[in-house]
């Protein structure tokens, strides 16, 4: 939504967070400190505002800001603001071991403070991680409504591009690579990105173009260097293109290629994700069929496999996958890019379904009037793709 997080507590000479530890080190959560720091400070802020106001919601986003409901309802608590800790993942479902004691009790603290104020809630982004907060923190169900993430539709990233501009983006970005990691505009590729951590699983696609020889060219786009999959290439004697640098214009270029056969997003146990809804606006016309597996959490469940994407259910054997992309070659796969849209808007993965399908559960009267206030914004949604 815009701006940007500052922390000032335990910071390295980079002016990130110290003591983070997700699996691949990503520093961005930071310490106890900084939580608590953000927190206070957050729901500070977002208090003065919200009393100018005959109703407020304030969604506390995320590790960052865990604490925030609590402390702003605990003192002087004014019901008319409703607080939602918005969970996109937690200690247990992403951290490595040993995990942060003083980072689960804050986690534990809001969820106990649901059962306390009224006005506390907590925010699933997926069912997967609704279920996470009952079975591993206890956490009350009736206090838990959906807070999803979603994609704007009309936003200029989701345009259509020409085989043209498709050509000569993959050609700049081959112009600064090494002959290695060019991409071929002749062959079937495979295609992946996410961040350089294990569970994204990104060694997957070139685990089976190595079963496969010839059969596809993979390409991997990370952000962020990834040394161990170039070390697997090289292992596994493939050819695949492993570029460590994001970019979305790359990325919506290579999902909407001619001859992509799939958008392989293979992470595990993510919380949510909005990549299936990105890939389905991005190859609505042309490109890639959205993949992904099983065990994928929140991914997993934005899919029917077959309908309107393909889900993998051994997703640690490359043999599977390369059986995914084999039935995406001889699927007309026409019919699945129009239920990937579809899924899209009736599925709820739009910014418009998801905020109202939270303030929905907040308010009555929102509730009585989603249904028709939903149908005339995704019908002007639709219009505009």
């Amino acid at each position: 939504m815009g701006g940007e997080l500052y922390y000032v507590l335990n910071r390295t000479e980079s002016g990130r967070c110290v003591s983070c530890n997700w699996p691949g080190g990503e520093d961005f959560f930071g310490t106890a400190e900084n939580t608590h720091a953000a927190s206070v400070s957050g729901a500070t802020l977002a208090r003065n505002i919200a009393m100018r106001y005959e109703k407020a919601v304030v969604y506390c986003d995320d590790a960052a800001f865990v604490t925030a409901p609590l402390i702003g309802a605990m003192q002087a608590n004014d019901e008319r603001i409703q607080w939602v800790w918005v969970v996109h993942s937690t200690s247990a479902t992403h951290d490595a071991r040993p995990l942060n004691p003083e980072k689960v009790g804050m986690e534990a603290a809001c969820v106990n403070a649901a059962r306390e104020y009224r006005n506390i809630h907590l925010g699933a982004i997926s069912r997967f991680i609704e279920d996470h907060l009952v079975e591993e923190y206890a956490a009350p169900r009736d206090k838990i409504i959906p807070t999803g993430n979603g994609v704007n539709p009309l936003d200029e990233k989701y345009r259509i591009r020409s085989k043209k501009e498709i050509d000569a983006k993959i050609d700049a970005v081959n112009r600064t690579l090494p002959d290695e990691d060019r991409i071929p505009l002749d062959q079937p590729l495979v295609f992946s990105f996410g961040r350089p951590v294990p569970y994204k699983r990104l060694d997957l696609t070139l685990r089976a173009a190595a079963k496969k020889p010839g059969a596809f060219h993979p390409v991997v786009v990370t952000l962020g260097e990834h040394p161990e999959l170039h070390a697997l290439r090289s292992e596994l004697n493939v050819r695949a293109s492993i570029i460590d640098a994001f970019d979305f214009e790359l990325v919506a270029c290579l999902c909407q290629h001619e001859r992509t056969l799939a958008v392989a997003i293979l992470a595990r146990n993510e919380p949510f994700g909005l990549i299936p809804a990105e890939a389905r606006l991005l190859t609505r016309k042309q490109g890639g069929t959205l993949v992904v597996p099983s065990d994928g959490g929140g991914l997993a469940e934005q899919v029917t496999d077959g309908k309107d994407g393909f889900v993998i259910h051994h997703p640690e054997d490359p043999a599977g996958l390369c059986s995914a992309f084999d039935q995406i070659r001889s699927t007309s796969v026409e019919g699945i890019r129009d239920a990937g849209v579809d899924r899209v808007f009736g599925g709820g993965y739009t910014w418009s379904s998801r905020i109202m399908e939270t303030l929905s559960s907040l308010y009555e009267e929102v509730a009585a009037v989603r249904d028709e206030v939903l149908l005339e914004i995704t019908s002007m949604e639709k219009h505009g793709l």
